[in-house]
């Protein structure tokens, strides 16, 4: 279920500002898997969240459309109707950890994204593990890779010039971004997608401090996992993940008698680049664009960008990392742009 602590959370390390904004939201905010509870509350809290952003209605035209693969949100700005306009494509994916999110949780940055950018966005919605039917592959499969070729078509008819495309979103939505992008690179196609924008990066399997190559690089879960942190936590983890074929197994078994199994969905392979793509070899890694990344101290996922951002910068490949100490997961999902 998506809850608000009892008791007062762990307070040190955070920066003043963000204790502040817990104590007016009601406390601090975590997800623990209950889905009926997570989804609806997650959605209703970000969605109310991002109505609190600009909203440049002066300056962006926004509308839904039905794209092949499911339903999209364009935003473009007005000054793109020049005959002359250049603009970059931003292709955005929205986070919640592959069980909430919607069009709408992430409208604010979208909105800012294409209004101070400026570029021409589209923001791609796709189903959740949460209905118990999707799979990751079906997310990366039916609705990530065909996005791509979509939007780059669609912003062939809306803007005369289209400098680039970027491939943007948070948390599960950056996590999606790479796998979308390891997916064209590995199919030898290295020029459709121009760079990545990955707030809040997913990119190895919660585990790989156990045994991965780079392990000494990767402590977050350990230090931020069981320390009450805002929204996810070890235990959350490995509750949706579900890491253990022994246990899969057994919650499988409860879901096809019980019809209630809420956890291991995404049937995602810890080894493999295709589900985790900071898994990818040292000549895999050196394809990918150029990335921009954020991260921060009180998050999970902290390390996924710190060694993300190390074997990319090794192979060569242009990266940018903006860290913020005293912060946690997803905090711009609360903030408006420059407030931290």
């Amino acid at each position: 279920m998506a809850e608000v602590c009892a008791g007062p959370p762990p307070s040190e390390g955070y920066r003043p500002e963000w204790l502040e904004l817990e104590a007016a939201s009601g406390g601090r905010y975590q997800m623990t898997g209950d889905f009926a509870v997570d989804v609806p509350a997650y959605d209703g809290l970000f969605s109310m969240l991002a109505k609190q952003w600009p909203q440049y209605e002066d300056e962006l035209e926004i509308w839904d459309e039905k794209a092949t693969f499911g339903t999209v949100r364009v935003y473009k700005p007005k000054a793109a109707h020049t005959n002359d306009a250049t603009l970059p494509l931003i292709v955005y994916y929205h986070g919640g950890g592959f069980i909430a999110g919607t069009l709408d949780t992430e409208d604010g940055q979208c909105r800012h994204l294409a209004a101070k950018f400026p570029a021409l966005v589209i923001s791609i919605d796709y189903p959740k593990v949460s209905d118990l039917s999707t799979k990751l592959d079906t997310i990366i499969q039916g609705y990530g890779i065909p996005s791509v070729s979509w939007s780059k078509s669609k912003a062939g008819e809306l803007v005369q010039n289209i400098s680039k495309t970027i491939l943007c979103g948070g948390s599960a939505g950056a996590m999606l971004a790479i796998e979308v992008a390891y997916h064209y690179l590995t199919q030898g196609d290295t020029k459709d997608i121009n760079g990545l924008m990955l707030l809040f990066a997913v990119a190895f399997p919660y585990t790989y401090g156990e045994d991965g190559r780079f392990k000494e690089h990767f402590k977050a879960w350990e230090e931020n996992g069981s320390a009450q942190v805002p929204i996810i936590s070890r235990k959350l983890a490995e509750h949706i993940w579900c890491k253990t074929h022994l246990v899969f197994c057994v919650l499988k078994i409860m879901f096809l008698l019980t019809k209630s199994f809420a956890a291991a969905h995404y049937d995602a392979d810890f080894k493999s680049p295709k589900h985790f793509p900071g898994l990818a070899d040292d000549e895999e890694i050196a394809k990918f664009p150029p990335t921009y990344i954020v991260n921060a101290q009180k998050d999970c996922f902290r390390d996924d960008g710190f060694l993300l951002e190390k074997r990319l910068k090794e192979a060569g490949v242009p990266t940018k990392l903006d860290y913020y100490d005293g912060l946690p997961h997803y905090f711009h999902g609360w903030s408006f742009p420059n407030s931290f």
